[in-house]
């Protein structure tokens, strides 16, 4: 796993692109008048678009260089923006790898990713009579080809490192954990082999080994069901907030029991509900107050969450009050507090 979580980050430090090349005076350049002889197709991806400056000049090259791929090129950034973020996550579980994946995932942030595009090479040119400013931005095939072939490599190892350890921890979070980091790299993957594709059109007949990031997502979702989750309320009234409790879970794809059982993988939710009348001198309404605090634990009774809230009901009759007070607790397990604590718990891992 500590190689995994390092070849993830190795991999993502390449997204980035070369290095502009200086404005160019006088004479009109060759990939200015003939793109095509500067930079045959047959070895070269390359756009030339115009603009009244410079950067307006080169968004537009990038933009056209990464329509030529007809992929959702800031949708990767974003995937990889993920995936460096699981990746920094990891640093406290992977002790012996810690400061080094904490250092490769600092460099990452700090990476130019203006195309979301590997080997991108830039250049400039102004017309001084025009004021015109030309950029093309161009990958070289074969180059390129073989950084994204490299890429696809590592990945498919680390997604099946992450399986293989999912496998072994069946039932748990760390199954969860690990299957739901593989997706994310078999995101950023399935891009990758589309845009393989374009650079090397004879590897179009190649076929991820992991089939696709929707079949990770379907492994997740079965890992998912196989999470079971006891769920304790005391204080319940007619069982209505252990309900509650188990349709967040239930909704997430994960399964809730009233005990525990061999493969239940030890979690626990311990809440525990208390009301208590708090009438409010000189006024016609009648006031509960309830304290709502709950728990997720591991077999070993480590904390994975804690939750609390404490809030208020008011009617015209105390009975109406408690009912109020019940209903608020509910809104907080499904709609409130605790589905958003539970949510970023989920996302964490």
């Amino acid at each position: 796993m500590k190689k995994a979580f390092v070849s993830a980050v190795l991999a993502l430090l390449f997204l980035s692109c070369g290095t502009t090349g200086p404005a160019a005076t006088g004479k009109a350049p060759l990939w200015v008048t003939n793109p095509q002889d500067a930079y045959p197709d047959s070895d070269w991806l390359c756009v030339v678009e115009t603009g009244r400056d410079r950067i307006t000049a080169e968004n537009a090259a990038l933009n056209a260089l990464a329509q030529t791929f007809r992929l959702d090129v800031q949708g990767i950034t974003r995937a990889n923006q993920v995936l460096v973020s699981k990746v920094q996550q990891s640093r406290g579980k992977e002790n012996s790898d810690a400061e080094r994946i904490g250092t490769l995932a600092m460099e990452i942030t700090t990476v130019s990713e203006v195309s979301g595009l590997i080997g991108v090479q830039r250049d400039f040119w102004t017309d001084s009579r025009s004021g015109q400013v030309y950029a093309s931005a161009r990958m070289q095939r074969a180059e390129g080809a073989a950084r994204y072939g490299a890429l696809i490599q590592e990945n498919e190892k680390l997604i099946e490192t992450l399986k293989a350890s999912a496998k072994r921890t069946s039932g748990t979070f760390a199954a969860y954990e690990n299957l739901s980091l593989a997706a994310g790299v078999a995101e950023l993957t399935d891009n990758f082999y589309v845009i393989l594709g374009v650079l090397s059109p004879g590897t179009v007949i190649q076929r991820p080994a992991y089939g696709n990031a929707e079949a990770i997502r379907s492994s997740l979702r079965e890992e998912a069901a196989l999470i079971v989750i006891q769920v304790r309320v005391a204080g319940d009234v007619d069982s209505r907030l252990s309900k509650a409790f188990a349709s967040v879970f239930s909704k997430r794809g994960f399964k809730t029991s009233a005990a525990l059982s061999a493969a239940s993988g030890g979690y626990t939710l311990s809440a525990d509900f208390k009301m208590e009348d708090a009438p409010v001198t000189d006024s016609r309404y009648q006031y509960t107050r309830f304290v709502l605090t709950a728990s997720l634990t591991d077999k070993d009774g480590a904390a994975l969450l804690s939750f609390s809230e404490t809030n208020r009901e008011g009617h015209v009759t105390q009975n109406e009050a408690r009912q109020r007070a019940i209903r608020s607790a509910e809104t907080l397990i499904t709609e409130g507090e605790f589905v958003r604590e539970f949510d970023a718990y989920l996302g964490s891992l």
